[in-house]
C-alpha cells in the first residue's frame, strides 16, 4: 500500500468540484411495485400412521389396525404421503438497486441489486395431501379404509415465508436506448441469486439458493439528479431437493392428522403422523414489475457522511487494503490499481 499512498498524495489536495452523476441510486416504490406468482410445490414423505390413542392420557381416543378386521392394540399403518400446492398470488417488493448510466455511449450497468419480492407478506398456500396405504381399521370411532389407492385431501395452507432476488457477484451490462428527451429504456443481463423458503406441514423447507441468468428490461426518466426506472423481469425456480436432510430437518413426528371415516361416512378418526421427508420439488414462475425513485448517488463519499473528504480517502484504501468488494469501482471483479485510479477521478468530481 506505501506506493499507492504516495502516488497518490498529489490528488489529496486537488479541489473537489461539483459534476453530474450518472450514478443513482434507487429504492423500490410500494405498492406500486409488485411480483405476479404461479407458485407449484410438492413434497414427499414416507413413514406411518396411528391412533392418537394412549392408555394412560387418551383411552378413549383412536386406535388403528392393518387389514380387514384388524387384530388388537393400537398398531402403527405404513404410510405414503405427497403434501401438493398450487396457487397464484401478488406481492409488493421492497428493496433497492443502483444503474451506472452512460447515456454517451448508450451503456448501463445494474449493481446492488437487493429486492424482498415478498416484503413481510407471507401468502398461503392451499395444500392437499394424498395418502397411499394398505387396508386398515379404526376404532373409536368405528371405520374402514380400503387401501390400494390414493386418497386425496384439502388439509389447510401451505406458506410461502420468504422470497428474495439479489446481484451478488457481477454487474449485469445493458444497452441504453434514448425513446425521448431524458427518457431512455434499455435492456440488461444480470445473473439474480434466488432464495425461497415455506413452511410445509409446519416444517421449513429451505432450498439452497439459486443463480439463473435473468434478461432485466425498462424504462428510465432522468430529471437532474433525480430519475425514475420501471424494471421488470420474468424468472422460473425449478429445483429438487432429495432426502434425508441433515439433521433430520423436514421430517414429521406425531403430526396431528384427522381423518373422515369412509365405511362408515360421518365421523373422524384422530391419528398421529410420522413422516421421514423424501423429496421436496418447486416449479413455480414470476413476473416482477420494480417502480422505483432514484437519485444521484456520490460513490465518492465512502463513509456515507455526506462529504468527500480524506475521510473517504482512509476508508477507500482501508477497503482496497483488505480487497473488499466494495473497492471493485469498475466491476471487473478485480480490485486493482484501476479501481485506485477510478476512486481517484471520483474523489477530485466530489458530489
Amino acid at each position: 500500500m506505501r506506493h499507492l499512498l504516495l502516488c497518490s498524495a498529489a490528488a489529496l489536495f486537488l479541489p473537489l468540484s461539483s459534476a453530474h452523476a450518472d450514478v443513482f441510486r434507487f429504492q423500490l416504490a410500494r405498492p406500486e411495485s409488485s411480483l405476479q406468482s404461479i407458485t407449484r410445490f410438492s413434497a414427499d414423505f414416507e413413514g406411518a400412521m396411528i391412533g392418537d390413542y394412549d392408555p394412560d392420557t387418551n383411552p378413549a381416543g383412536t386406535q388403528t389396525r392393518p387389514g380387514l378386521f384388524g387384530g388388537s392394540g393400537n398398531q402403527p399403518i405404513p404410510t405414503s404421503l405427497s403434501a401438493g400446492a398450487d396457487a397464484q398470488n401478488t406481492t409488493h417488493p421492497a428493496g433497492s438497486f443502483t444503474l451506472d448510466i452512460d447515456t454517451g455511449a448508450g451503456t448501463v450497468l445494474i449493481t446492488a441489486l437487493d429486492a424482498d419480492l415478498l416484503a413481510g407478506a407471507a401468502p398461503d398456500v392451499p395444500l392437499t395431501i394424498t395418502f397411499e396405504f394398505d387396508t386398515f381399521r379404526t376404532f373409536s370411532p368405528s371405520s374402514l379404509y380400503i387401501g390400494g389407492f390414493p386418497l386425496t385431501i384439502p388439509f389447510g395452507q401451505a406458506t410461502v415465508s420468504a422470497l428474495s432476488a439479489r446481484l451478488p457477484g457481477q454487474p449485469g451490462f445493458g444497452i441504453l436506448s434514448q425513446t425521448g428527451p431524458d427518457t431512455y429504456s434499455f435492456t440488461i443481463l444480470a445473473a439474480l441469486e434466488l432464495s425461497f423458503e415455506a413452511s410445509l406441514l409446519g416444517q421449513p423447507i429451505a432450498p439452497p439458493p439459486t443463480v439463473i441468468p435473468v434478461p432485466l428490461s425498462g424504462d428510465l426518466i432522468l430529471s437532474g439528479d433525480s430519475a425514475t426506472a420501471t424494471l421488470t423481469f420474468d424468472f422460473g425456480i425449478q429445483q429438487v431437493i432429495p432426502g434425508p436432510l441433515p439433521g433430520g430437518a423436514g421430517d414429521i413426528t406425531d403430526f396431528p392428522l384427522d381423518l373422515p371415516t369412509i365405511l362408515p361416512p360421518g365421523q373422524t378418526a384422530h391419528l398421529l403422523l410420522s413422516m421421514s421427508f423424501q423429496q421436496f420439488a418447486i416449479d413455480s414462475s414470476f413476473t416482477a414489475t420494480l417502480i422505483a425513485d432514484g437519485a444521484a448517488d456520490c460513490l465518492a463519499d465512502f463513509n456515507g457522511d455526506g462529504f468527500v473528504d480524506f475521510a473517504d480517502y482512509l476508508e477507500f484504501l482501508n477497503l482496497y487494503d483488505s480487497q473488499d468488494p466494495a473497492a471493485d469501482l469498475n466491476g471487473d471483479g478485480f480490485i486493482d490499481f484501476i479501481d485506485y485510479l477510478e476512486f481517484l477521478n471520483l474523489y477530485e468530481a466530489g458530489c
